[in-house]
């Protein structure tokens, strides 16, 4: 639409930004599922982030049209923000995860300790009955 680009077959949609839209949105889940397979970089899934943001927008308000700058900035600050929370979590949960494991470990010398000392009074016990 900006580039005044039209194709003559779009496979039963009404216009070519109609088509290209919804070739696209069937794509993105694709792309996400491909790039969470190969371990992508998180930074690499803004653009199928952006696409849904984008196409939310669309339905929460269909008068709104591609051709609006605001919308690209709205649509842009959203999908930065819902970066941004997604990293939050990642990073709180890495947190508590390494919290968990912290404790787990700090539990496994504390019996190991536990364990060194009751074989210690075992062997202090076992002493003094055959010394008597």
């Amino acid at each position: 639409m900006l580039f005044d680009i039209t194709l003559e077959n779009t496979h039963g949609w009404k216009d070519t930004e109609n088509y290209v839209w919804h070739l696209c949105q069937t794509i993105s889940p694709i792309l996400i599922m491909y790039g969470m397979y190969l371990r992508a970089y998180s930074f690499a899934l803004i653009v199928p982030l952006f696409c849904y943001v984008l196409q939310f927008f669309f339905v929460i308000d269909s008068s709104k049209t591609v051709d609006k700058g605001s919308t690209w900035l709205y649509v842009t600050g959203t999908s930065l923000g819902i970066m941004i929370v997604f990293s939050v979590v990642r990073w709180s949960l890495a947190r508590v995860g390494k919290m968990k494991k912290l404790e787990i470990e700090l539990m496994e010398e504390i019996i190991k300790a536990d364990n060194h000392i009751f074989s210690d009074r075992e062997d202090n016990n076992k002493e003094k009955e055959e010394e008597k």
